[in-house]
């Protein structure tokens, strides 16, 4: 606790670090952490996943990062998430264009493992894996409608993924039904 105390004020504190500077056990500290936890005495991401966004704007699009975290490794479920871009131009659309990195998209330790996670990997076996790790869109790009300045998307964000929302003005203008 008093490592905690030391370094808590800088961000979370990895247990993996707790364990090396402490020379305790990763393994009795994860133990441990996971009894303060149901206490209340220390704060993780184990109970909850950690999902949030991070926005930047210009002159002429939006970019978002929006990630599903959590500390257990483990297969979940996805987090529905709801983006709404307002501010736009009345009858503006934006087209959005969805990068990702998950399970199935851009991870090259997918495709390692589908190969056999090979200790010394191959040139077709290497050239797998630099094709998985390739950052494409995940849809077709998308037309969102806006409507009185606003426009909105829903999706599902797989967990221990992480995304890059691309939203740019439609090069046709929005017509107003």
């Amino acid at each position: 606790m008093m490592d905690l105390a030391l370094r808590g004020d800088d961000g979370p504190v990895a247990l993996a670090s707790v364990s090396e500077r402490q020379k305790i056990s990763l393994s009795y500290l994860e133990q441990l952490f996971g009894k303060l936890s149901r206490y209340s005495l220390v704060d993780s991401v184990r109970g909850a996943p950690d999902v949030a966004a991070l926005a930047t704007r210009d002159a002429s699009r939006v970019c978002v990062m929006l990630w599903h975290y959590h500390d257990d490794d483990v297969p979940g479920p996805g987090a529905q998430v709801t983006l709404t871009v307002r501010g736009l131009p009345s009858g503006a659309s934006l087209q959005l264009t969805r990068l990702q990195i998950d399970e199935e998209h851009g991870n090259a330790t997918t495709a390692w493992k589908r190969l056999g996670s090979p200790g010394a990997p191959d040139e077709a076996q290497y050239a797998a894996m630099q094709r998985a790790s390739a950052l494409n869109p995940v849809d077709p790009v998308a037309t969102l409608p806006g409507v009185d300045g606003t426009a909105s998307i829903e999706l599902t964000l797989p967990r221990q993924a992480v995304a890059l929302l691309l939203l740019e003005p439609d090069s046709v203008p929005a017509r107003v039904r």
